[in-house]
């Protein structure tokens, strides 16, 4: 069994050392139309660890002892796409982890996951994630970039008297990156996010339990957790002109530039910030469970250049609530949810003594699914229906821009999972469609999108298969925002233009192994 168990890790290990970014997203529920309401799952439970993400909720959500392989990859390409946006775009990733089960009380979670991110051909952006920033650098070249590293995420959780439970969690990324160009432009990114956690549940009757249908971390009449993670992260770019026609900017927001001729030029972006989460859960009866959930993150930006000159600061506030009632009975599933959020964001230039800009915007969305497993049907099926509504104001006081507007979103899901061979195996099939507003400084008011999934799981004793198969596509819909600059950046994209995504994931779980 020991020889055994030593083949299993040296053949995890190796296939993490050669292969490059994944995910722990569920691959049955990515297979089936990315379902979250209609079908029960593992991953979308009503309890503490998978609904908020508190630490102290492993303890209940997982159990036992296992080994599970993640591969994901995804490859994007198509004309629609920002100035600033790569062509194409493929990355990769790599996630090992571990549950271990300690004792009654005690279980430990842990994974290493190596990422790889490749935009290609990338228009004068200097940075990974320009349109999250307000202070970027650009230069005049067009170019391809590497980005590797690794991930490190640990959790445990320990139940303690009187129903309480804590929990401590830590993730450390590292990222190294380089656009092959003349400008030579080398980042390292590194993050730390420790966190703390607690909770407390009033355990179920246990003359009812017998008949309750929701899972053993969702069984308690009432729980309550909360959880903070503080946090620390640092990017360091560092560009040198190999030439001097690779000209080199450094940009206040995507329209205001500033010459910088140095041959060698560092800029340094520290973040702090705070995460806070709440959690609220009710039985309401044998068959309904209510779930709130509250998350609230901040964070500052500062940017500094050449190592002393202070550029500018930004600051971010960004709160989201979500409420969730479920009811089962008999293989039969309805499920509602509504989340509604909202983000304030400013920026200060130093130059200047003043504010440059302003983004606040706030999201609505209420979605209800239904989902139906019984034996007169050889099949589980799911269907969902989300509307919503989105507004955004942002300001840009340098470049004298503004955008004003809102929007209404929809989107509709569906899939089915079909038992084949004495239900060994699982056979997957979904899809989606519906229209959003698009991410910022993209100037159609809505994009439709529509995809198509399907996957293949299979179940033995002692370990468990799945792979799953994405294609998604979305396009510009409806009419351009109202700006008070024509002159807009980012609009480099036609009403028949089409952004098209690829996603393949495997995932490999190894059951109890001594």
């Amino acid at each position: 069994m020991r020889t055994k168990t030593a083949a299993i890790i040296f053949f995890g290990l190796l296939f993490f050392l050669i292969s490059k970014h994944s995910s722990s997203m569920d691959n049955r529920l990515k297979a089936l139309g990315n379902l979250q309401l209609a079908v029960p799952d593992s991953e979308n439970q009503l309890g503490f660890y998978y609904f908020g993400k508190n630490p102290a909720g492993l303890v209940y959500a997982r159990s036992g002892q296992r080994m599970n392989l993640y591969w994901n990859s995804r490859h994007t390409w198509g004309d629609y796409h920002r100035l600033y946006d790569p062509l194409k775009e493929q990355d990769y990733s790599l996630k090992f982890e571990g549950v271990k089960t300690m004792n009654k009380k005690e279980t430990f979670w842990g994974s290493v996951t190596y990422m790889g991110d490749y935009p290609r051909q990338v228009y004068r952006s200097l940075e990974q994630y320009p349109y999250r920033k307000n202070f970027i650098l650009t230069d005049t070249t067009t170019g391809n970039f590497w980005y590797n590293g690794p991930v490190i995420s640990a959790v445990y959780s320990r139940k303690l008297p009187f129903n309480f439970s804590v929990g401590a969690a830590f993730n450390y990324k590292v990222q190294m990156g380089l656009k092959n160009v003349y400008t030579k432009v080398e980042s390292i990114r590194w993050a730390f996010f420790p966190g703390i956690g607690i909770a407390w549940r009033l355990k179920q009757n246990p003359t009812t339990t017998f008949k309750q249908p929701f899972s053993k971390s969702e069984n308690s009449k009432i729980g309550l957790g909360f959880f903070v993670f503080p946090y620390n992260s640092q990017t360091r770019l560092t560009a040198v002109k190999e030439l001097q026609d690779a000209l080199l900017y450094r940009q206040i927001g995507l329209d205001t530039r500033f010459q910088q001729v140095r041959s060698k030029y560092i800029r340094i972006y520290r973040t702090k910030g705070l995460i806070l989460g709440g959690q609220m859960f009710l039985s309401l009866g044998r068959h309904s469970r209510l779930g709130i959930a509250h998350f609230y993150r901040s964070s500052g930006n500062s940017v500094t250049d050449n190592l002393f000159i202070k550029r500018g600061y930004e600051q971010m506030i960004f709160n989201r609530t979500t409420g969730r009632l479920v009811y089962q009975k008999n293989g039969f599933r309805i499920a509602g949810q509504m989340t509604y959020s909202n983000r304030e964001d400013w920026s200060k230039t130093i130059e200047y003594g003043s504010l440059y800009g302003e983004n606040n915007q706030n999201r609505f969305t209420a979605g209800i699914g239904f989902g139906l497993n019984r034996k007169w049907i050889p099949a589980v099926v799911g269907a969902e229906i989300y509307w919503g509504h989105f507004s955004r104001n942002f300001k840009d006081y340098l470049a004298h821009q503004s955008i004003a507007a809102e929007a209404n979103e929809w989107e509709f899901r569906t899939g089915a999972e079909f038992p084949l061979f004495r239900g060994n195996w699982r056979l997957r099939v979904g899809g989606n469609a519906g229209e959003k507003v698009p991410g910022p400084f993209f100037m159609y008011r809505r994009e439709r999108f529509w995809s198509v999934s399907g996957g293949l799981g299979w179940r033995q004793p002692q370990f468990r298969v799945s792979i799953a198969a994405i294609y998604r596509s979305k396009s510009p819909k409806g009419k351009l925002y109202l700006l008070e600059q024509p002159a807009f950046n980012g609009a480099r994209f036609l009403p028949g233009d089409v952004r098209r995504n690829l996603v393949f994931q495997f995932m490999l779980q190894l059951y109890t192994f001594e």
